[in-house]
């Protein structure tokens, strides 16, 4: 996946690469108020498989019913643009 560092991702401008991870990339990014938030995000492609991008889904998902937990990350949205 190239680096989607000064794109914007949905209503989110992407600041900066965090790293790299076996379900996708984790960038530094700014919302539409300014507030500084961590954007996880799964390239679709050949080499990610339907079980991978569901298993994907499922930890957004399992994150928000999650939140408040003070010991979770929250997840304030999930989504999908394009081939992201």
């Amino acid at each position: 996946m190239p680096d989607l560092t000064g794109s914007t991702i949905n209503k989110y401008r992407i600041l900066s690469l965090l790293g790299r991870g076996g379900m996708g990339s984790v960038y530094l990014a700014e919302d539409p108020e300014g507030a500084k938030v961590a954007l996880k995000v799964l390239e679709e492609g050949p080499g990610v498989t339907t079980d991978a991008l569901e298993r994907f889904r499922r930890e957004a998902q399992a994150s928000k019913a999650l939140r408040g937990h003070p010991n979770i990350v929250q997840v304030y949205d999930a989504g999908s643009e394009g081939p992201l």
